[in-house]
């Protein structure tokens, strides 16, 4: 599961060194086709949980929509536990399809790949993701080398700091949550 966690990771953070990215978002498009139970148990349930959690709270994007297909009946029941700790706003942007035309209805046909009803086979796609990868390695590794320099204003939505204690701050005064497109400070 750490290798899983980390693949999605270097994705995600290839993708936001684009500005476009940045600002237009992300669609996320699952394939279940194939998973067996050996891919399931890979993840306990605490671990997919709170990599769900992370995803949603932690990774610095805007998460538009999340489309998944081909889910087994084993899974879904774990996508509806997960729905318990994600936001409305992202359960309500969660679409589980039947079938591969369901998923067409709702996505752009030119962002899937051909097996999906896209134009591009998968492996060519790969491959050119491979070779943009390869390309921003130095970016990627810079990244491993960032630190945090204090922790002191980080609160979770509950208000509370990474001890469990309630931060007690006036709000504004040393932390500002919400999503800023632009802000200006005179």
């Amino acid at each position: 599961s750490a290798d899983m966690s980390r693949v999605n990771f270097i994705t995600y953070e290839t993708l936001q060194e684009d500005p476009q990215n940045q600002i237009l978002g992300f669609t996320h498009i699952g394939d279940f086709k194939g998973i067996t139970t050996a891919h399931v148990s890979c993840w306990n349930p605490t671990e997919f949980l709170r990599m769900m959690k992370w995803g949603e709270q932690s990774v610095p994007m805007r998460h538009k929509e999340v489309h998944l297909v081909n889910v087994p009946s084993a899974v879904k029941y774990v996508i509806e536990a997960s729905k318990s700790i994600t936001s409305k706003k992202m359960r309500d942007r969660l679409q589980v399809h039947v079938t591969v035309q369901d998923l067409c209805k709702k996505v752009d046909t030119a962002c899937l790949p051909k097996e999906l009803g896209g134009q591009i086979p998968m492996v060519d796609m790969i491959e050119s993701w491979k070779q943009e990868l390869a390309a921003k390695r130095n970016t990627l590794l810079a990244l491993d080398n960032m630190k945090i320099l204090s922790d002191r204003s980080i609160i979770s939505r509950n208000g509370t700091d990474r001890n469990n204690n309630n931060s007690g701050t006036t709000p504004g005064l040393e932390t500002m949550t919400g999503n800023f497109r632009k802000l200006e400070v005179d």
